[in-house]
Parts: structure tokens; C-alpha cells; sequence
């Protein structure tokens, strides 16, 4: 069986997007948020026709899971009993407002073993969101790779 050799943009893509993300979450001290970036730099690069894969779903889907994980930790505590409602929650919003991002969820679940102040975890957030929203627009603007 031939296997039909890996575009080389989406190798490319995949490691110059996730890397420029590693420098953000290194400066910013907080490696966990880096599986969530992880995630979104694969799908970004893999799937880019899909509708997960979109700038706005990509930016919508981390804000949307950090806000709905801050939102369940505020009300009800940083117990870990309350990730399944907290991802939950992310899910439903996401859904309603079309910005579907799977690997956003972890946001949402990320903020309860991470201890550090909210709006330094939001202001991480937003960021590599940015950049992964941005390096989804790019990867739109380029021509499409055909499988051999």
C-alpha cells in the first residue's frame, strides 16, 4: 500500500505555527495552555476547509472555553469535579454561536490545574488565540495542496 506523502505546507505550517505559540506560552511561564495550541495547530494545518478550522472558530473557540472554565471556577470553586461542567458549558456555547474548536475545550478544563490569577490565564489566552486565528487566516490565503 502507497502512502501519499505529507503536503509540505502542512508541515511547515503545523511547526512554525505551533513553535510561534511555544515562544508565547514560554514567555508567559504557563506550558499547560500549550496542549490546547497543540491541538488547534493540527487541525489549522490539517483541516483548513473545515469549519473548526476557521480564523473565527479558532479565536472564538479559546475565548469561549477560558471564559466558560473561569465562569464555573468563579461560581463554584477550583474543584476538579467541576471540569466536566465547565467543558460542558464551552460546548453548548460554542455550538449555539457556530465557533465549534474541539481543541479549545481544554481551556475550560486547563484553568482548574493551573494556578494562576484569571485574567493573566485570559490574557495567555487571548493571545495564542490571536495567533492561532491569525495563522488560520494565513493558511485560508494559500492554494491548496492536492494528496498524490
Amino acid at each position: 500500500m502507497r502512502v501519499a506523502p505529507i503536503p509540505t505546507r502542512i508541515l511547515i505550517s503545523c511547526f512554525l505555527g505551533l513553535q510561534t505559540l511555544v515562544a508565547l506560552a514560554i514567555w508567559a511561564k504557563s506550558p499547560l495552555i500549550m496542549t490546547s495550541w497543540a491541538s488547534s495547530s493540527a487541525l489549522i494545518a490539517t483541516l483548513r476547509g473545515a469549519p473548526s478550522a476557521r480564523p473565527k472558530s479558532a479565536f472564538m473557540g479559546h475565548i469561549i472555553s477560558t471564559l466558560a472554565g473561569m465562569l464555573v471556577l468563579v461560581l463554584l470553586g477550583p474543584s476538579l469535579w467541576w471540569i466536566g461542567l465547565a467543558v460542558s458549558l464551552a460546548v453548548v456555547v460554542m455550538w449555539f454561536t457556530d465557533n465549534i474548536h474541539p481543541p479549545a475545550t481544554a481551556n475550560a478544563a486547563i484553568i482548574f490545574v493551573t494556578p494562576v490569577p484569571l485574567l493573566w490565564f485570559g490574557g495567555v489566552t487571548l493571545a495564542g488565540a490571536t495567533g492561532l486565528a491569525a495563522i488560520a487566516y494565513l493558511l485560508s490565503r494559500l492554494p491548496s495542496e492536492t494528496k498524490a
